[in-house]
């Protein structure tokens, strides 16, 4: 596992190009990954400047998720879920088209959480690691556990992911 101690993170070179539709999965969380103390960075391609931004995915105090992702054509937009479960054990993010959902699994398999209209537009393609369990330089550290995270170039999590780092 990721053992979120503060300053340990995973670095994987960018595979991802620009995705269009996604999927985001994490697995094996922690309560401490699901309810912080403060906010967490659990997965992105967001670095310091605007240039190296394509996405962010954080957990925050009270257990809201929040998904930043920066377009091809636009600016940074900024979701934020209703809190998960506090026993929450996976977390799975999916865009198919104008739809931003957030998933949960509570140990029973994942179950739609929430959902939010997005921008259609493709993901800026930035050449930028994928970072976990941070974003940037230093920016806001795990400090639970991530066994393992996913990435498809498409909504439904089906095929052979582009990205699959497994920590166990």
């Amino acid at each position: 596992d990721l053992d979120g101690v503060s300053g340990s993170y995973a670095s994987v070179p960018d595979p991802l190009g620009s995705l269009g539709d996604f999927t985001l999965q994490f697995d094996g969380l922690s309560p401490e990954t699901v309810r912080p103390a403060g906010s967490v960075s659990l997965f992105g391609q967001y670095g310091d400047a605007n240039v190296d931004r394509s996405f962010l995915v954080r957990a925050n105090v009270g257990g809201t998720i929040q998904v930043y992702l920066l377009t091809q054509v636009g600016g940074i937009v900024n979701y934020t879920s209703s809190a998960i479960p506090a026993n929450t054990v996976g977390l799975r993010i999916t865009r198919v088209g104008t739809t931003l959902t957030w998933w949960a699994d509570t140990g029973s398999g994942y179950a739609s959480h929430d959902t939010a209209p997005v921008n259609g537009d493709v993901l800026k393609d930035v050449n930028y690691p994928i970072l976990i369990g941070k974003h940037g330089a230093s920016g806001t550290p795990l400090t639970g556990t991530i066994s393992r995270g996913q990435v498809w170039n498409n909504g439904t999590a089906t095929g052979t992911a582009v990205l699959d780092v497994d920590f166990r």
